[in-house]
């Protein structure tokens, strides 16, 4: 403490000693004020400003603790704990504010004056019993009247006596003071706390409210469930049909473009132009398709491409076939700039592609170079193809591939294999598929075929039939224009025309 100050405890008793510390009242917090300012048991005013409370009216579990200064014996400065308040070397008596002393001293003496008249009471009664007693035993020896008897009482017992039965009379009424008003404390606070909660959820209440009736969030609300079915672009658009959005389109828009155009390049350009949807232009097509690559392995942007368009197509355009070979490439190092890597030397290159069985699409889906046709392999094209929503129905490939036809244990009366994700279904093999036609071709103009219609009836299909259409499809409108005089005279002269 600095010298020439001289600091008072602000509690009614204390003596306010000079080697202690001082606490000043709560400001911030007026209801722990208030217990404080109570707990002082004053009768005049005190100003919570410049007041204080000595250490010695707080308990030792009031003050934080200071580990560090406890570990090396070092002297720290001592603060109270949150919520702290005076409670040891508290005056029992509070004295009241509106009461006046001359008030008090009444109250007092009238206290002392009934507790005096009960004792007298009492021990009046008390001695009474005892002369009647000790008279009615002794009445041979003694012979005296219970008017002589005269009760004198000593000053000395009787203050004595008095002055103890009030103590004892003023001490349960401050005690049931102190216990009353700690009850009535403990409840404040609970009260306050519970008003404290209610009103941090009442103002979290008023927030979310406050948030949900925004417009910011109503939009990002319209914007994130439009997203989970659309995208970003198509979302901006809806919210802002008029205006026209140049950029942002994802790989997903571009490819739903390129479809687009695919199917008709005249309504793509009308859609365009009209703005119904949002379509990246020619030159954004352009671009996405320069950074298409085609790497070595299965080509995952073309599957996923054709997946997409599958998915509006009806079951039987989306039966397929899939066919392989084998063809060789000149046996040299080759630098892919898009790739930015050297290729090569390679013999061989092995190429798959799948086309629609009822429908004209085809798209190539395997790449790889000095990679033979195997088992294994074929499964995972046929999996990958049935994910992307394709539905196999066989595979054509020529009779080079001989270890797969081992491996697939094919022969001429075993010419289908079970399908990897459903054995219920069958897919079937066509081994060299043009020569098969070169055949078939040959046997039907040499030989001929018999066939059988809907009523069981045989009938043959001859080289005469054709030579027969061929006679009276000879106008200007022809409606088999495939079929000509040199496919049919000309198959004995080159019969290995493919």
């Amino acid at each position: 403490m600095p010298k020439g100050t001289v600091r008072v405890c602000a509690v009614s008793t204390c003596p306010s000693p000079s080697d202690v510390h001082y606490f000043a009242f709560p400001r911030k917090d007026l209801v722990l004020q208030r217990l404080w300012i109570s707990k002082c048991k004053r009768g005049d005013k005190i100003n919570p400003i410049n007041a204080k409370v000595c250490e010695r009216h707080f308990t030792c579990d009031d003050f934080q603790r200071n580990l560090k200064a406890e570990l090396l014996n070092l002297n720290s400065k001592k603060k109270l704990k949150a919520g702290a308040f005076p409670s040891c070397n508290i005056p029992f008596a509070s004295p009241c504010l509106n009461e006046s002393s001359r008030e008090r001293r009444m109250e007092n003496r009238k206290r002392k004056d009934l507790v005096l008249k009960l004792l007298q009471e009492h021990d009046f009664h008390s001695e009474s019993n005892t002369v009647f007693e000790s008279t009615s035993g002794n009445e041979g020896l003694v012979d005296c009247s219970s008017e002589d008897i005269k009760f004198e009482k000593g000053p000395l017992t009787e203050t004595r006596s008095t002055q103890a039965d009030v103590y004892r009379l003023e001490k349960g009424v401050q005690c049931w003071e102190v216990d009353g008003s700690q009850f009535w404390e403990r409840k404040c606070r609970k009260l306050q706390r519970e008003l404290t909660s209610t009103k941090k959820e009442l103002s979290q209440y008023k927030a979310k409210v406050k948030l949900l009736s925004s417009k910011k969030y109503k939009q990002n609300l319209i914007k994130t469930t439009l997203e989970e079915k659309h995208s970003k672009i198509h979302v901006r658009h809806f919210l802002n049909p008029s205006k026209k959005f140049n950029r942002g389109y994802s790989k997903e828009d571009v490819t739903t473009g390129l479809i687009l155009r695919s199917i008709s390049s005249r309504a793509f350009e009308y859609l365009r132009s009209k703005n119904f949807l949002p379509l990246p232009s020619r030159k954004t097509q352009e671009l996405f398709l320069e950074d298409f690559k085609c790497e070595p392995g299965f080509l995952d942007d073309s599957i996923r491409l054709l997946s997409e368009n599958m998915t509006l197509s009806d079951p039987h355009e989306r039966m397929a076939i899939l066919s392989f070979d084998e063809m060789e490439v000149r046996k040299t190092f080759e630098i892919s700039a898009r790739l930015k890597q050297i290729m090569g030397p390679h013999k061989k290159m092995q190429i798959a592609m799948v086309r629609g069985l009822f429908s004209g699409w085809k798209q190539p889906i395997f790449v790889n170079f000095d990679t033979p046709m195997k088992k294994d392999l074929l499964i995972t094209i046929i999996r990958k193809l049935e994910t992307a929503g394709i539905i196999m129905k066989g595979i054509a490939f020529d009779l080079g591939n001989k270890s797969l036809i081992s491996e697939l244990k094919l022969s001429p009366e075993n010419f289908s294999f079970e399908k990897p994700a459903d054995t219920s279904r069958q897919i079937y093999t066509f081994p060299d598929c043009p020569h098969l036609l070169k055949l078939f071709r040959n046997h039907l103009l040499d030989q001929g075929y018999s066939f059988k219609d809907g009523d069981g009836n045989s009938f043959y299909l001859v080289k005469k039939d054709f030579q027969d259409l061929l006679d009276q499809d000879s106008n200007e409108l022809k409606i088999a224009f495939k079929i000509n005089k040199e496919t049919i005279l000309n198959v004995m002269v080159m019969p290995d025309n493919v």
